[in-house]
């Protein structure tokens, strides 16, 4: 009988959870180059530009 270790779902669940944190396609303000939106953070570092852009959170 096979037998599956949890490593490879664990992994799976790290990488969706990730995912679930990011907006893709949010385009930067300052540069217009697009770039993921980590909706945790309150502040993202355009990796293009070095633009701050400044997240608001709505509850």
């Amino acid at each position: 009988m096979a037998s599956f270790g949890s490593n490879g779902f664990d992994d799976l669940i790290s990488d969706l959870d990730d995912a679930a944190r990011f907006v893709d396609g949010f385009v930067c303000p300052s540069c217009g180059e697009e770039i993921a939106l980590d909706l945790e953070a309150d502040t993202v570092t355009c990796p293009h530009c070095g633009a701050k852009i400044d997240v608001e959170h709505k509850s």
